[in-house]
């Protein structure tokens, strides 16, 4: 973070391969990282980069429903719709996916 935040160019390739890392569990750290990737890197990796900022937004607005919801009440509603959310959530991925696809 030092060095995106020193604005060190060549760092791009280290802030991508962090912000793509499932593994680092600060959330905002990963975007902040994406997007230094997406501001100073080669334009052939947008595509790559905005894919994994939508996965990051979908995933820091789950946390962020996880903290506004009681966890009883979280759960009822994981159970009611855990048939169809995955599902959607697939269809929902494969279209960005389709989208990012086809504009590049």
């Amino acid at each position: 973070m030092q060095l995106a935040e020193n604005n060190y160019l060549p760092a791009w390739e280290i802030c991508l391969n962090l912000g793509r890392c499932d593994n680092y569990q600060d959330l905002k750290i990963r975007q902040k990282c994406l997007w230094f990737a997406v501001n100073n890197g080669p334009s052939d990796i947008l595509g790559n980069v905005l894919e994994h900022m939508y996965l990051l937004e979908i995933q820091i607005l789950h946390k962020n429903l996880e903290l506004w919801m009681p966890v009883a009440e979280f759960e009822n509603l994981k159970d009611e719709e855990s048939d169809t959310s995955e599902d959607d959530f697939t269809d929902a991925m494969t279209t960005v996916t389709k989208i990012i696809l086809m504009t590049n």
